[in-house]
């Protein structure tokens, strides 16, 4: 929200929240047309999880990025994707 806030900051210092905010602006500085997203929002709470979705819900419509998000939250699957397939073992 206020990146003079963080600027400073060793990544170790940042919270779990801010530590994926910075890892997707990595991820998207090069503008992909796909981005792959591991458990983005495992050990996150709850309004964190929320705001991480919205990023990658804009992502999405406003630079036409496909996501491919990998998790095990079978809610936040049902609430952010458009398309879902099951691996299983």
């Amino acid at each position: 929200s206020h990146p003079e806030r963080v600027l400073d900051l060793y990544p170790h210092e940042l919270s779990g929240g801010m530590q994926q905010r910075a890892n997707i602006a990595i991820a998207i500085a090069l503008d992909p047309s796909l981005l792959v997203l591991d458990e983005p929002t495992t050990a996150l709470d709850a309004s964190v999880q929320s705001e991480i979705i919205a990023i990658l819900s804009d992502l999405r419509k406003d630079h036409k990025t496909s996501i491919l998000l990998i998790s095990h939250d079978i809610n936040m699957i049902r609430r952010s994707c458009d398309r879902v397939a099951v691996m299983q073992a």
